[in-house]
This record gives structure tokens, sequence and C-alpha cells, in this order.
């Protein structure tokens, strides 16, 4: 027996994506601590790119030293800045 007013597969509510913490909550810094920086880290997501593709996004050019996001600190996020979330790419 057919809903009416219902056409198509049901819709669901996306899921909320977890809250982010503030750059002082992070200890945010727009420089590299000790030659760890935000786009060397796991959680940087380049303008354009995917988490953990690194500063460069996949890309070369002027991009990829343009400030990205993260996915724990909220707000423009710096290539060359650095938080105490830092995780290098590799590990």
């Amino acid at each position: 027996m057919a809903l009416a007013g219902l056409s198509g597969p049901p819709r669901y509510a996306a899921a909320a994506a977890p809250p982010k913490v503030t750059k002082a909550a992070a200890h945010y810094q727009d420089y590299p601590n000790d030659g760890q920086m935000c786009g060397m880290c796991k959680f940087y997501i380049p303008p354009g790119g995917s988490p953990g593709a690194g500063m460069m996004g996949g890309t070369m050019g002027p991009e990829m030293m343009a400030a990205g996001t993260c996915q724990i600190v909220e707000g423009s996020i710096s290539p060359r800045g650095w938080c105490q979330f830092y995780r290098p790419l590799s590990g």
C-alpha cells in the first residue's frame, strides 16, 4: 500500500558534524612551531582539497599557500599555522 504524498526514496537528516574548537582553545598560531605546520597535518583541509591532502592539496601553484580549514579547529587556517592538535601526515 503506497502512502499518499510521498515520492522517491525516504529522506534522512544529514549527520551533524561534531563541533569544532576555537582557535584559542587549540592554542592556534599563524606561524610554524619547531618545523610543524598545519599544511603538513592530517587534520588540515586545503582549499578545494580533502583532509590529509597536505599543503598542496594535490596541486601546485599559489593556492598551496592559501588558507584552508581544519577538521578540529574552527575558522580559516593558515597552512603555515600550528596548534596543539598537530599530527603529521605520515603518522
